[in-house]
């Protein structure tokens, strides 16, 4: 699915809509700070560490509104 609002640094929040066929996502979250670290989890599963650039590991979707949280922490 495409992100709704488009990307933006200041922005938190969004959502993505993607047919009921699909049962996992990826998201490939990209850092500007060098040390930084990234974690990636849905529905509030355990976090799983991510690098800059790469797509993350499958996200399984259960049917319906799913969570996606990114974490980023600058060092």
């Amino acid at each position: 699915g495409t992100l709704s609002p488009s990307f933006a640094t200041a922005t938190t929040t969004y959502t993505a809509s993607v047919l009921n066929a699909v049962n996992s996502v990826t998201v490939t979250p990209t850092v500007t700070q060098a040390n930084a670290t990234i974690q990636v989890r849905v529905n509030g599963g355990a976090f799983n560490n991510v690098t800059s650039g790469s797509a993350s590991g499958a996200l399984s979707l259960n049917t319906g509104s799913n969570t996606i949280e990114v974490l980023v922490t600058a060092q």
